[in-house]
C-alpha cells in the first residue's frame, strides 16, 4: 500500500479533478471528457499566447491546434497526466513574456499568474513532462534576458526578480504534493538504482539523426 497523496501521478491535488471528484460522476466516460477538455485547453492556452506574440488570427488558430493535436498530444491519449501537464505550457510562458513586457505591479501580477499556472501544471500529475516544461519556460526566460533592451543590471535585476516570484508562488503552492512525493521516493527500489541500469537502454548519439530522418533505421 502507498499514500495516494504521495503518489504524484494520481493528481489529488488537481482543482480540475476535484470538479470531477465532486460534481461528476467519475467513470470512463468522464475520464475521456476530462483529456478532451485539457485537449482545448492547450488548443486555447497556445492561441493567446501567439496572439501576445502579435501574431494574426488565423496563423494563432493554426498554432493552437498544431500544438494540441502535434505528435506528442496524439501518441499520448491514453496517459491522461501527461496530457493535462502539457497543456498548461502555452499559458505559463503567456504569463512569463507579459511579466516581461509589462511594468509596475501589472508585471508582478504576471509573474504570480506564470507561478499559479505552473502549480496546475505540477499538480496535474506527472513529473517527467513538468521537468520538460521548466526547460521551455527557463530557455524563454534567457531569451527574454538576452533580449532586454537596453540591457543593464537594474533591467536584469527586475526580471531576474519577477521570474523568483514565479519560482516561489510555484513552489509555494506546490509543497503539498512535492514533499510527501519526495518523502514516497526515497522509499522506492528506484532511488537506489546504478547508473548502469538507468543508462541501459538510452539512446547512443548517432541516433539523434532519427530526428530528420525518423525512418532511417526503419520503423
Amino acid at each position: 500500500m502507498i499514500p495516494l497523496a504521495a503518489d504524484i501521478q494520481s493528481a489529488l491535488f488537481d482543482p480540475i479533478n476535484w470538479v470531477l471528484y465532486l460534481f461528476v460522476a467519475v467513470n470512463y466516460g468522464s475520464i475521456e471528457w476530462l483529456s478532451i477538455f485539457h485537449y482545448w485547453l492547450a488548443s486555447a492556452f497556445m492561441y493567446l499566447f501567439l496572439r501576445d506574440l502579435k501574431l494574426g488570427r488565423a496563423a494563432a488558430l493554426a498554432g493552437g491546434v498544431a500544438f494540441a493535436f502535434c505528435g506528442f498530444m496524439i501518441a499520448h491519449l491514453g496517459h491522461l497526466p501527461m496530457i493535462p501537464v502539457a497543456s498548461w505550457l502555452p499559458l505559463s510562458l503567456l504569463c512569463l513574456r507579459r511579466a516581461y513586457v509589462t511594468s509596475g505591479l501589472g508585471g508582478w501580477a504576471w509573474s504570480i499568474g506564470a507561478g499559479l499556472s505552473m502549480a496546475m501544471a505540477f499538480f496535474a500529475g506527472d513529473a517527467q513532462i513538468f521537468s520538460y516544461r521548466l526547460l521551455a519556460i527557463g530557455l524563454l526566460c534567457l531569451v527574454l534576458l538576452c533580449d532586454t533592451q537596453p540591457f543593464t543590471y537594474k533591467n536584469a535585476a527586475a526580471w531576474a526578480a519577477k521570474g523568483f516570484v514565479a519560482v516561489l508562488v510555484l513552489f509555494g503552492l506546490s509543497a503539498m504534493q512535492l514533499l510527501p512525493s519526495l518523502e514516497l521516493s526515497s522509499q522506492s527500489v528506484r532511488s537506489s538504482i546504478s547508473y548502469e541500469e538507468a543508462s541501459a537502454y538510452s539512446d547512443q548519439p548517432i541516433t539523434l539523426l532519427n530526428l530528420l530522418l525518423p525512418r532511417v533505421y526503419g520503423s
